[in-house]
């Protein structure tokens, strides 16, 4: 029975980290160039903490921004337990520069994200910001209130019409 448990114990060890600990949420990043600001969001819905990313789109990785990104075949983000992220186009790899790309880096995220470059076209910024806007959600409990307080009010609206 001892050796059952302790096997069991292994295999979730093994496993890998719990989704309790992936790492989630919306960043929002602004990048001031020469001619226009750079502006976009990324979000993350399961990026494992411990884990290591090249050239990926896993780990629910979205990517908005206000520049062109159609010709760099798709956005793709590089990551190690370090806290070192990259983000860029896939056509050439994150790491690789190639026409209408860009580069988004920064490290200490996500705990203190900041950045360290951000290139597109002839601009290299060292300057911009990267920061979290938490979008408040209703609780299932509100919103169910709201909706039987709706349906109340379409009900007595029936009586007095009829």
């Amino acid at each position: 029975m001892k050796s059952k448990v302790l096997g069991l114990l292994a295999i979730g060890l093994l496993a890998g980290p719990s989704a309790a600990n992936a790492i989630s949420g919306t960043w929002y990043f602004s990048a001031p160039g020469a001619s226009t600001t750079y502006t976009g969001q990324f979000s993350f819905t399961d990026l494992d903490p411990f884990g290591s990313y090249l050239d990926s789109q896993a780990a629910g990785f979205t990517f908005s921004a206000n520049f062109p990104t159609e010709s760099i075949g798709g956005v793709g983000f590089n990551y190690d337990a370090s806290g070192i992220l990259e983000i860029g186009g896939l056509l050439n790899g994150v790491n690789g520069y190639g026409p209408g790309d860009f580069a988004l880096s920064m490290y200490d995220f996500p705990d203190a994200p900041a950045f360290s470059n951000f290139a597109y076209a002839d601009d290299d910024i060292y300057d911009g910001i990267v920061s979290t806007s938490p979008i408040p959600a209703p609780e299932p409990g509100t919103l169910a209130l709201l909706g039987f307080g709706l349906a109340g009010l379409g009900v007595s609206r029936r009586r007095k019409a009829a």
